[in-house]
């Protein structure tokens, strides 16, 4: 991404899910539901950076996935289900 360029949080690998799932931080520990999981953004050097991050005030949880993680054990497997349809090749994963 170059300096002029803002991030874009429809593009980010660790937005939030589309269907709402519970999640904990594992930074603070809290537990909530993931559509309070916020964008935010700083600037650094000049750049400006964004993710997302945890609804906490003084949290630094970072990413849907990487720090708020969903607290269902079945979780992935769901997800998996319901790509299965459209994959058209399951060696590829």
């Amino acid at each position: 991404m170059s300096r002029t360029q803002k991030p874009d949080p429809e593009a980010d690998p660790f937005a939030p899910p589309d269907i709402t799932t519970e999640v904990r931080c594992t930074q603070c520990g809290r537990i909530y539901e993931s559509y309070l999981i916020q964008w935010a953004e700083q600037q650094v050097d000049g750049e400006v950076l964004g993710g997302w991050a945890c609804p906490t005030a003084g949290c630094n949880g970072q990413g849907f996935g990487q720090d708020m993680v969903p607290t269902d054990p079945d979780y992935l497997a769901k997800q998996d289900a319901a790509f299965k349809d459209i994959r058209p090749d399951d060696s590829v994963f």
